[in-house]
């Protein structure tokens, strides 16, 4: 492991079943200047192995409301956004499965300004909130 890296192994008869609830895995980081960082991870269970999703979801308003739509790795234009239910300028939040980052662009064409989403749940893009026209979803 680097530098800037931990590993962590929790036994699967620790994990519990949550009726109509997806699992998930919560890390919470207390930096050193005193703020605490949540990442949130879903995963499911395959055959008995847990197992993280390869589709990113989208949200039209925080907090993961509004509308939805999942996209798999790769790169969306406007049109193409448009085409998988994800409305131009309209996102507000996103979830991004463990292995995968998304790139927003405010132009169409993955031009412009840029915010990139690694791994993890954004409840609130803040200052990229209803900015995405295009995107490139990748492993990382």
């Amino acid at each position: 492991l680097g530098a800037h890296s931990f590993n962590i192994v929790i036994p699967i008869n620790e994990l519990t079943y949550k009726e109509n609830h997806p699992y998930e895995l919560k890390i919470k980081l207390l930096m050193e200047n005193g703020t605490l960082n949540t990442k949130t991870y879903t995963f499911d269970f395959v055959n008995g192995v847990p197992t993280f999703s390869s589709q990113v979801g989208f949200y039209q308003h925080s907090s993961y409301n509004g509308w939805s739509s999942t996209l798999s790795i790769g790169s969306y234009t406007t049109t193409q956004l448009i085409a998988a239910g994800i409305a131009d300028n309209d996102l507000s939040s996103i979830k991004v499965p463990l292995g995968l980052k998304v790139v927003l662009y405010d132009g169409d064409n993955f031009i412009g300004d840029s915010y990139t989403v690694e791994a993890g749940a954004v409840s609130f893009l803040s200052n990229f909130n209803d900015k995405t026209s295009s995107l490139v979803i990748s492993n990382y």
